[in-house]
């Protein structure tokens, strides 16, 4: 990428550091042994994201420290941070990402308001045709829990 000089495109150069921070937040679920250092990877790329202060960098950089607080076994952040980046991620039109959110916020929340939200999330995620809306969560906004 480097060499092709892509990443002196600002979208592709957000977009590729944002897939290496939610690949490494994945990853960090599936080896605890290497969680701690692979969640420090990962803030370090929300915090580039945050750099280059886009109005829908910014959602996304929310939504991986959400992923982080919710590998460390903080829920509490991690639900804040998900409502945060959900207000950007819709104000920025990026219902998809905003949807994930959401369903990632209603799993942890659970309880009557929690199932509300992964069911609001879902419907929307069917609407557009997704099959299995864990896996499309999972993916868009990772690091919590299947």
């Amino acid at each position: 990428m480097k060499r092709s000089l892509l990443l002196m495109v600002q979208l592709t150069r957000i977009e590729a550091t944002h897939l290496r921070a939610r690949c490494a937040l994945a990853l960090a679920r599936a080896r605890p042994a290497r969680q701690k250092a692979l969640c420090r990877e990962v803030e370090a790329d929300a915090h580039r994201i945050l750099g280059e202060r886009m109005p829908w960098s910014s959602p996304l950089a929310l939504l991986l420290r959400a992923g982080i607080a919710a590998t460390l076994g903080r829920p509490e952040s991690a639900m804040s941070l998900l409502a945060e980046a959900n207000g950007g991620l819709l104000a920025a039109d990026m219902a998809l990402y905003a949807a994930a959110a959401e369903w990632q916020r209603g799993r942890i929340l659970g309880g009557d308001e929690g199932r509300r939200l992964v069911e609001g999330a879902e419907a929307w995620m069917g609407e557009q045709g997704i099959v299995s809306c864990a896996r499309m969560a999972a993916m868009l906004a990772p690091g919590f829990e299947g």
